[in-house]
């Protein structure tokens, strides 16, 4: 997320202020004071806050991260930058080694879009969330503690390194260990999603239902589904007529988001609109002939829609 050189920058001078300091005097010459909430914090802490803040002040003016160090109180917000500059303080301010610097680089909530780096000083134990050791260990860290908060992450790991099989191995033990029903619901949407990506269809609108059942505000499940009826339009139908017709499926499915999550209505509404601008017209249906009849849909499907009145 940030350049080696960069890296390299903020390291040196981190290990410059800690030389300098130990240099002069040794830990009892560490300037502290305590904060509102009596808990330490150092010149260290406050050389490196200011440090990082102004080596990455290009993705602060120019890409618009905010800027959180430990000291922060204010509402996270993203694309954010958020620093520990001593995890450990207290630990350091009696000359402990067990203290890190700490950096996450996040470009919104979502925990796979976020980037992560810990630094020892002390030790010189340097990694970041992109290194393949970092993988390594947190599977050591799932081998010796299971749960479904590991589990999740191995699998969002293995999704960057492309290994999609295994990441829906963990999504899956997730599920098994999760216990909380709005989590877990949100894990069988994300694997729904893996299926329509690799064109498995019916597995993807199995884990969506199973989502809704876990999460029945869930309503991107919804969409999700009816955005796999509307992929399969061309494929279910015996004719012309039935095979546009499964939009109306689709647009049935997608006002369900709409009813079950109020912050999805414009997108739900959107989606409708689109669908039934696919469907069969009044005029097709005057055609036919066959307003108010039902039509079955075999293919993978396996449901019926009513033909509206005119």
């Amino acid at each position: 997320m940030i350049s080696n050189s960069q890296k390299e920058i903020i390291k040196q001078k981190i290990l410059k202020k800690f030389s300098d300091v130990y240099s002069s005097g040794g830990i009892d010459n560490l300037k502290k004071h305590q904060k509102k909430d009596y808990s330490l914090v150092t010149e260290i802490d406050l050389f490196v806050s200011s440090l990082v803040k102004y080596e990455l002040s290009e993705m602060i003016k120019n890409d618009g991260f905010n800027f959180y160090c430990e000291e922060d109180h204010s509402e996270l917000k993203f694309p954010a930058l958020i620093l520990d500059p001593i995890d450990g303080t207290k630990g350091l301010s009696k000359g402990l080694s067990e203290c890190s610097f700490s950096l996450a680089i996040m470009k919104s909530s979502k925990i796979s879009e976020g980037w992560g780096w810990i630094f020892n000083p002390f030790t010189g134990f340097d990694l970041c969330s992109d290194d393949p050791f970092f993988v390594i260990l947190v599977e050591t860290w799932y081998g010796i503690e299971k749960s479904a908060g590991t589990a999740y992450y191995l699998g969002l790991l293995k999704d960057k390194t492309g290994e999609s099989a295994e990441a829906l191995k963990y999504y899956k033990e997730s599920i098994t260990l999760e216990n909380d029903k709005y989590k877990k619901a949100k894990i069988l949407l994300k694997i729904a999603n893996r299926f329509k990506k690799v064109g498995r269809k019916v597995s993807a609108r199995t884990y969506a239902l199973r989502a809704l059942s876990n999460q029945p505000s869930l309503g991107r499940a919804y969409l999700l589904i009816a955005s796999l009826y509307a992929d399969s339009a061309n494929d279910c139908g015996e004719n012309q007529f039935n095979k546009r017709a499964v939009y109306w499926l689709a647009a049935q499915t997608a006002s369900k988001a709409g009813k079950v999550d109020a912050s999805l209505k414009k997108i739900a509404s959107k989606a409708v609109k689109s669908y039934n601008g696919r469907a069969p017209t009044k005029t097709d249906i005057f055609t036919e002939g066959n307003e108010g009849s039902v039509i079955k849909i075999d293919c993978w499907i396996k449901s019926s829609v009513k033909v509206p009145k005119l």
